[in-house]
């Protein structure tokens, strides 16, 4: 997903507000609070009617995924990084690269139970375990 944030009535398809963030992955819901990354590197937390609560500009390739795993919001970037961060302030708690910029991960970031899972773009499977 990529383009401009738009925050949308589930009972009649209505566009509510629009905001200007260009997302880089599927944003995600904690505690009615929206956790989205964009394609500039930033982190941000929106309310539910899409004001900005708090942000947290990582520099570096743009975010492609995030989830929340182990009580962390988890990203994903360009750069071939997995960052874990603090859900409340947004910094980074711990860091894994993946090797090389070109493991850049382009798939969703998977979480079943006590395992996080990513692919990435050089087929390379990587499985965290809590």
């Amino acid at each position: 997903a990529s383009g401009p944030l738009a925050l949308v009535n589930p009972n009649n398809g209505v566009v509510q507000r629009a905001v200007d963030i260009k997302i880089g992955g599927d944003p995600i819901v904690i505690d009615n609070l929206v956790y989205v990354g964009d394609l500039n590197g930033t982190v941000y937390v929106l309310s539910s009617d899409g004001t900005i609560l708090k942000k947290n500009e990582m520099g570096g390739k743009g975010i492609s995924g995030i989830n929340y795993w182990n009580k962390s919001v988890v990203i994903s970037t360009y750069d071939g990084y997995i960052h874990m961060l603090n859900k409340e302030s947004l910094n980074i708690e711990d860091s894994f690269y993946l090797g090389t910029s070109s493991s850049v991960v382009f798939g969703k970031l998977e979480v079943k139970g006590k395992y996080l899972s990513l692919l990435s773009s050089r087929n390379r499977l990587y499985v965290f375990s809590l």
